[in-house]
């Protein structure tokens, strides 16, 4: 589930469809003003909903492209495969920051990270511990 809110608080909303190949396509309603801050909350639960992220991002850069985005993201995907054990294997938590940190966010706002690995992988970070939340 992904949420846009706006500066003032409000929900932008957006219509999400998907094309025969499987493919996501998003669109801002007309409703939406340009704003200079804009805050993307994201409980990420698949690929699909990675995509959409990034597709959000850019169609809000698209609006305005000097928005300053910042992106609250409670559960980090792929944080509890942090280290290469066996040759061949892939450091998945190093994709999905490089893919996060590419959209040059302001902030990214992680909850509870599953290792010092993860945090130290992320641009703009900003870390919630567990006691805060």
């Amino acid at each position: 589930m992904i949420k846009i809110i706006d500066e003032c608080g409000f929900n932008i909303p957006y219509k999400q469809s998907i094309f025969p190949g499987g493919e996501v396509f998003i669109k801002l309603e007309p409703s939406y003003r340009m704003f200079e801050i804009v805050y993307i909350e994201a409980t990420l639960e698949s690929a699909k909903d990675i995509m959409e992220l990034l597709l959000i991002t850019n169609a809000l850069r698209v609006i305005n492209p000097k928005v300053d985005i910042e992106l609250r993201l409670p559960y980090v995907p792929y944080a509890r495969q942090d280290r290469v054990m066996t040759f061949g294997e892939s450091l998945s938590i190093k994709v999905f920051a490089d893919i996060i940190n590419s959209q040059n966010y302001s902030i990214v706002e992680i909850w509870d990270p599953h290792s010092d690995v993860t945090s130290a992988l992320f641009n703009n970070l900003v870390v919630v511990e567990q006691h805060e939340i």
